[in-house]
């Protein structure tokens, strides 16, 4: 006979930090899920306060999000571009909160990878707020 304690596994949460220099406002972003299954989707909420104004100028301001390889090159097919217009009424003054959510389509095959949430202005091109995962697997 054998005794067994079950095991119950902890999936770990997927932490946002700041993206690499220079220095950007950090944005708050939150998964739908612990676990990205290649080629499904995900449910990405993405809300801060941005330090200059988005004006109500269509294709000026995009969400961006990409998941990149641990070097920080794009997997190819895996980049999402929005108006951010088109989730939340603009123009929205600097330093007031904003918060949408996106349904992103995952790259079929995810090796070692990260994943980088921007607000990009795209007049200026310049990042207003941005938010990056460590290595994933």
């Amino acid at each position: 006979m054998v005794n067994a304690i079950p095991y119950q596994l902890h999936k770990r949460a997927i932490d946002f930090g700041p993206c690499p220099d220079p220095p950007i406002p950090l944005l708050t972003v939150s998964l739908s899920s612990d676990t990205i299954e290649p080629g499904k989707t995900v449910t990405i909420t993405i809300s801060g306060k941005l330090a200059e104004e988005v004006p109500a100028v269509p294709e000026s301001t995009l969400v961006q999000v990409a998941f990149t390889y641990a070097d920080g090159t794009i997997i190819p097919n895996s980049f999402f571009s929005k108006d951010l217009c088109t989730r939340i009424k603009c123009p929205i003054s600097a330093g007031t909160t904003f918060s949408i959510v996106e349904n992103v389509p995952v790259p079929a095959e995810l090796p070692l990878f990260k994943i980088m949430v921007g607000i990009n202005d795209t007049e200026e091109f310049k990042f207003l707020g941005c938010a990056s995962t460590g290595n994933l697997s």
